[in-house]
């Protein structure tokens, strides 16, 4: 998978690639992992002063995707990541950026699924009543 991330602060743009991996456990928990790694289609620049886009490293990662003990109704998502932003940053570069990034960039994420997950079911209603 390819994907990229914009801007953060004095931080260029950086762009991944990473092996993807789905797996059901037993109790019906989805978990996805991913590690970094390279491909020939999509060959990254590796100093921040070249090209406008910067390779990073999505080491390794995995999101857990669960019902919630407490409530049924409800979906419990966990992520894990480890990664290195790549292009030689010094660590306050670094520092300054992860944290601008780690107190809003989950909650966007969850707020898109919650979005996706809504506008599925809308357009699952509206098909529902035109049949």
């Amino acid at each position: 998978t390819w994907t990229q991330c914009p801007k953060i602060l004095i931080v260029k743009p950086r762009d991944f690639v990473t092996y993807c991996s789905h797996r059901w456990l037993g109790d019906g928990t989805q978990v996805l992992v991913n590690q970094a790694c390279e491909h020939e289609d999509r060959p990254g620049v590796m100093l921040e002063g070249e090209g406008k886009v910067c390779r990073a490293f999505a080491l390794r990662g995995a999101n857990f995707i669960s019902k919630d003990p407490d409530d049924p109704n409800k979906t419990r998502i966990t992520m894990l990541s480890h990664a290195n932003p790549g292009g030689g940053l010094p660590q306050w570069a670094l520092t300054t950026a992860v944290n601008a990034v780690v107190a809003v960039e989950p909650f966007k994420f969850l707020h898109r699924i919650n979005e996706g997950v809504c506008n599925h079911y809308e357009e699952d209603e509206e098909s529902t009543i035109t049949r």
